[in-house]
This record gives C-alpha cells, structure tokens and sequence, in this order.
C-alpha cells in the first residue's frame, strides 16, 4: 500500500510550504482589504461621508439597490455618480441622460463587463460565454430567430400545453401552487422543444440538469462576485458553487451528446437530399447558419451553446411569466380582455393557433407585458460596460480607463416618460403605438433610452424575441385552460431585491382550477 510522503521530508517542502503560506497570506489580505476604492472624481450614493463604512454600504446595497439607485439619481440630478455594489465600486449613469451617448460606443466594453460580472473565463461558466459572445450562436439567434418563429408555433403550443397538464393537471377545484416549479418546468420544456425538439425536451434528466445549471450558474456567479477579482482563478477551482457547476457541465454532455449526434445526422441526411424546408430546431440552425458563414462545424460546442440559451430562458422568461400571472391576478379586471383577445385570434385562424399565426396581433398582451416589465424588470442595471480607455461625456463627466459602468433604467419611474408612473397601466404602450408613425414602436420587444428592459443598441438583448414569442404562447395556454386568482386574504406577491436586480417573490402561491367553459381550445 502506498503511503504519504510527510511534507517536511518532501524534496519541494520549502517550495510548497512557501506558495501554500503565500496564497494563505493573499487570501488574508485580500479579504481585510476586500472592499475596493471608489473611482475617482465621482461621488458615492451612500458611503463614509453618510457615516457608512464601504463594506456596509456594499451590504446595504445588496439588500436595498433599488431604493439606493433611485435615491442617488435624485441627489445628483441625473447625473453620474458611484456605488458600492458586490463586484466593487460601479459607476451609475442614469440612461435617460447616457444611454444615447454610450450605447453603441465601442470604448465602452461589454466582453470586459462580461467577464467581471458572469465570471466567463472560468469552467463551468461556458454557456454564459456562449449566449454574450459566440459569433455563430448570435448569428443564429439574430437572423434565426428573431421573426421566423411562427412555423414552429405549433409544436410549442404542444409542448406548453403537454408541460401544463403534466405539472398543473386539470382540477375543477380551487388549488393552491407554488408558481416557481411550474414556471420553471414550462419555459425548460418549451424552450428545449425549441433549441432540441423531441424526445429531449421531455427527458427529465435533461430537464432536471436545465433548473440545476440554471440555479447553480447565478448562484456561482454571486458567490465569486465577494471573491477580489485576483484571487477568483483561484478561488472557483475550489468553491461548492463552482464544482457543483462543473459537474452539471459533464452531466449536460453525457445526456445531450447522443442526441444531438443524431440531429447532426439528420441535417446531413438532409444536405444530402437537399431538403430546403425551414429548420425546426436550433441545432440545425446553427449547422446552416456554419455551413452558409464558414465556419468549421467541428469546432461547434452543441453542448454549452444549449446550456447557455437554456439558462438564459430559465433565468428571464421563467421570472417574466411569473410576474405577470401575479400582476394579472392583483388586476382581474385585465382577464376577460386579454382572453378576449386570444379568443379573436384563435377565431382568426380556424380555431387554433397554427403554423402561420402570427402573434403581432395580440397588442393589449404585449402592451400589458410592456407595463409588466416597466414596472418590474428582471434588473435596473442591465446594460455593464467596462472602459477600455479614457473618456469623457458629453456633460464633462470623465470615466477613467477601466471604470466599471452601469446604465440605471430611471425612466421607469419619471413621470416626464411616463405620466402617472406608479399606476400600474397596461393599456400604455398600446395607447402609445396609435400615434401616427409609431405604430410599430412601444412594443415589448422595442428599445429606447427610456424603455431598456433588453438592453438598447448594439448591445440590446437578441433573445427578445424569443423570449416573447414563448412568453405569449404561455399565457395562451395558461389563460385559456384556468382560471386564476390569489389566495384569499393574500396581498400583491412583492420582488425580491439582490443588488439591481428584482426578481419574482419565488415563493408566492396563486390558485387555479380547470375553466368550467372554454369557447375553443388552444
């Protein structure tokens, strides 16, 4: 039987003992001084002059960004100023007065943000690099996705109302559910149906590991966001988080690889035959879409791609459905017209919701998606650059080489953008889309500077119109097939605040039961 080498005795002892009380001693002093310095010629929104210390100002902001955010953009009249949030100090620019001025320039550099807030240089973190920086997924993503989505309606309508009988059943009584599971369950199986088609989009393997990678991978990256950024290489090789991603990674690989080997076979027996036909599933996607650009599909990662589009749905369509079956349960007024609608579109195409139906037509949902998302977005901050040189605004400002940027979504709550900006309004958008020329503006997939819940520019989300298609099939279902209110005695289920980020109260029951009547099915 082998036995250990005592470390003194080793030929390297003094060599390892030195780098062991080295890395001991950066840990140390890296953490006594965790807190970074504010930037330079900007000031903080709460900090040592309030009489708070930098490290509870970082607390504060954790639990109380929203209010800290909104608070600074007051003092400082719209104009920049700083945070310290859990990455470090984060210049704050307000994005009715910058995001114009900053959205397309490129010394403000989104791959460095990337890098600093979703940590993807690291194992594990794959599939957020894929969906932030892979050429040929957004290639896909963009031409592919973006309006020729309505051939596969069909197969999502399926797939939303087969996870629907599957995890909310048919009951004739009122029943109280958790929204989070059943959310969650419906945009992986639609999503998976998408991205794979059948039979993985049903495998409760696949469909365990896509909650799984979702949960971990942010929980991963807030754990190393409290890590200095020097020590993170290090730190993410031995942190729970990191190796409990990791190895949902390799399960991933172990249950997608065999079919995903056999959608590429059916695409080449497809090439072969030269079936012109729109493809049906993102693998096949990406393959034209390499095939047509050049790229070597060899060098194509099937795998993390789907982790990272996976992921991405999970973590924003899920918290979206989720928020506005809660705001549409606090306004029951609002039911009967958006069932209204849905009922004129289905009469529209014969009864169902088919190949060619195009969902433009439902205008008071998306109006209604739109308020939704203004009054809660996923994030108040979520276009992050990082400068790759010095600059200086328009207004004199000046952002040293390497500040870290975030634009505020302030007009959300600016009564110059939107009048009564506290009353909750669904009908705003689409009031806004009737004036002459606008009629394809206020939609929920738009951009603006004062509408950036996906982002505005060149940097704008891709995946927007994805998410909305499958957010809208949802409802269709949804809406159609239960009714839906709150709980007796429940109040308004409130977000939850992490930093800039509100995320759906991931707790909060709603009841259903099966429609007692139904003018025609989905």
């Amino acid at each position: 039987m082998e036995t250990a080498t005592p470390l003194s005795t080793h030929p390297l002892s003094t060599y390892i003992a030195s780098a062991i009380f080295t890395a001991v001693a950066l840990i140390v002093v890296s953490f006594w001084s965790r807190t970074e310095k504010p930037f330079k010629g900007l000031e903080l929104a709460i900090g040592p002059e309030d009489g708070v210390s930098s490290s509870d100002a970082e607390k504060a902001y954790g639990v109380k960004g929203p209010t800290i955010l909104e608070a600074g953009t007051q003092k400082f009249r719209r104009k920049a100023f700083q945070v310290y949030g859990e990455s470090g100090p984060i210049i704050v620019l307000p994005s009715t007065q910058y995001f114009a001025e900053v959205k397309s320039d490129p010394r403000f550099d989104s791959h460095q943000a990337n890098r600093k807030v979703f940590m993807i240089d690291f194992p594990g973190f794959e599939g957020l690099l894929a969906v932030t920086h892979d050429k040929l997924l957004g290639e896909v993503i963009r031409s592919n996705l973006k309006s020729g989505l309505a051939h596969l309606n069909e197969d999502l309508l399926e797939e939303i109302d087969n996870a629907a009988g599957a995890v909310l059943g048919d009951p004739s009584d009122w029943t109280s559910i958790g929204m989070l599971y059943p959310c969650y369950h419906m945009v992986a199986r639609v999503s998976t149906r998408l991205f794979l088609g059948l039979p993985l989009c049903r495998d409760p393997r696949w469909l365990d590991i896509a909650v799984q990678y979702t949960a971990e991978l942010f929980e991963g990256t807030r754990t190393l966001r409290f890590w200095p950024e020097r020590l993170r290489p290090l730190a993410h090789w031995f942190l729970p988080q990191c190796r409990k991603l990791r190895a949902t990674v390799r399960r991933a690989r172990e249950v997608l690889t065999p079919g995903i080997t056999q959608l590429r076979r059916e695409w080449e027996e497809r090439q072969r035959a030269g079936d012109k036909a729109p493809s049906n599933n993102i693998i096949h996607m990406m393959l034209d879409m390499a095939t047509k650009k050049g790229y070597p599909i060899d060098d194509i990662d099937f795998v993390v791609s789907e982790l990272g589009l996976t992921a991405a749905a999970m973590h924003t369509t899920t918290d979206m459905v989720m928020q506005t079956l809660f705001d549409i349960c606090c306004h029951p007024e609002y039911l009967e017209p958006l069932r209204a609608e849905i009922d004129e579109l289905l009469a529209a195409n014969g009864g169902v919701l088919g190949k060619t139906t195009k969902l433009s037509s439902l205008r008071f949902m998306d109006s209604f998606m739109k308020e939704v998302q203004r009054m809660k977005p996923a994030t108040l901050t979520g276009s992050k650059r990082v400068t790759t040189e010095d600059v200086r605004l328009a207004d004199g400002t000046f952002l040293a080489k390497g500040s870290y940027v975030a634009l505020y979504n302030n007009a959300r709550t600016d009564g110059t953008f939107y009048p009564d900006p506290e009353r909750f309004d669904p009908y705003r958008s689409m009031r806004a889309r009737e004036e002459p020329g606008k009629e394809n503006m206020h939609q929920f997939v738009s951009t603006s500077p004062e509408s950036v819940g996906f982002g505005h520019g060149m940097h704008a989300c891709p995946g927007r119109f994805i998410a909305s298609n499958e957010i809208k099939l949802i409802l269709c279902v949804l809406l159609t097939r239960y009714d839906w209110r709150l709980p007796d005695g429940a109040s308004k289920p409130q977000p939850i605040s992490v930093g800039a980020e509100l995320l759906a109260d991931p707790v909060a029951h709603l009841m259903y039961k099966k429609r007692s009547f139904q003018e025609c099915d989905v």
